[in-house]
């Protein structure tokens, strides 16, 4: 049997449809990862007694910046758009026109279809070619976002909502504007400009950069790394260089956090502090074989080595994790 542009156009749309769910089931691991890891950090802290003290709102922003690399490791630049705030909630059905305007105005779907969009307004029906809405798709595609990814002061749910609502949002105006295509010009489109349209369709970041082989497990273990590397790198420096000796009752009470540290993968060496005085009985207790060095934990966080870590045992996109170890690295507390 024949193709049509009918085969190609109605090919689109499916395509979308399948890679939703493939984005959306990555959503959803992520937003479940986060959850166990913020939960557990959480119970170790609580153990301790540490609370997070008047700096409480700029240390979860860096936990949660710190998380977000992750992510960003993962699944490349494209989902800092995903989380970005959404401006229009508004269901996406349409005609071609009205939808092609909502693509216009959306650089995260314009660089999904830009240069589709613009091919097939140089060659398809008269109509399609000098219809004003869609001469706005012409445009260049956009720059990848270059804005840090930050989702400041977002807690791990929120920020898998945003996520998720994100890439649906995108899909249904992509899988919407796919349908109204169809509607319209399914009948006169010339089929070597369908199938030009499919194919490049297919070359979009929404099609090659859906996050593949991620494991929940792996990805929980990555978000509590992330997480404690983000609570590392937000402790004071100087008030842990005065206060890192074992008279601070603080380096044994925050020992659980370096045993913690160790079980993820962290290197025991730099975070560990060996007591001189292991087995000996002092008034109330024996003294531990070890506890943590704050100071050495917070240089190790700071360094190359914790992001090796935190994107060792992850099949990511390899640019996304270039970016996201250039931004852990300069990310410093404020």
């Amino acid at each position: 049997m024949a193709e049509t542009a009918s085969h190609y156009l109605g090919g689109v749309r499916m395509d979308i449809l399948e890679y939703t769910n493939k984005w959306e089931r990555f959503a959803n691991i992520a937003r479940t990862s986060y959850r166990r890891a913020y939960q557990s950090q959480a119970a170790i802290l609580t153990k301790v007694k540490q609370t997070i003290d008047a700096r409480k709102k700029r240390d979860i922003e860096i936990m949660t910046f710190t998380l977000s690399l992750l992510t960003l490791g993962v699944a490349g630049t494209l989902t800092n758009r995903f989380v970005k705030k959404l401006t229009d909630g508004a269901k996406s059905a349409g005609n071609v026109g009205e939808l092609a305007a909502k693509i216009a105005s959306d650089s995260l779907i314009l660089d999904w279809t830009g240069d589709t969009m613009k091919a097939l307004s140089k060659r398809a029906a008269e109509k399609l070619a000098h219809d004003p809405l869609l001469d706005k798709l012409n445009l260049k595609n956009p720059a990848p976002n270059g804005d840090a990814f930050s989702p400041a002061g977002m807690n791990p749910e929120e920020y898998g909502d945003r996520l998720s609502a994100g890439i649906l949002l995108r899909s249904e105006i992509l899988s919407d504007f796919a349908r109204a295509f169809y509607d319209a010009f399914a009948e006169s489109l010339p089929v070597e400009n369908a199938r030009a349209a499919k194919q490049a369709l297919r070359q979009s970041r929404f099609f090659t950069d859906v996050p593949t082989g991620i494991s929940e497990e792996a990805l929980t273990r990555s978000a509590k790394q992330a997480l404690w590397i983000g609570w590392a790198k937000a402790r004071d420096l100087p008030y842990w260089e005065k206060a890192n000796h074992e008279f601070n009752p603080e380096v044994w009470e925050l020992t659980p956090i370096r045993d913690e540290l160790v079980a993820l993968g962290a290197p025991a060496g730099p975070i560990t502090r060996i007591n001189k005085m292991a087995g000996l009985y002092t008034p109330g207790r024996r003294q531990p074989p070890y506890s943590i060095d704050m100071v050495g934990l917070i240089r190790w966080a700071r360094s190359p080595q914790a992001g090796q870590l935190l994107f060792g045992g992850l099949a990511g996109n390899a640019g996304g994790i270039a970016a996201a170890r250039q931004r852990l690295q300069s990310m410093l507390p404020v």
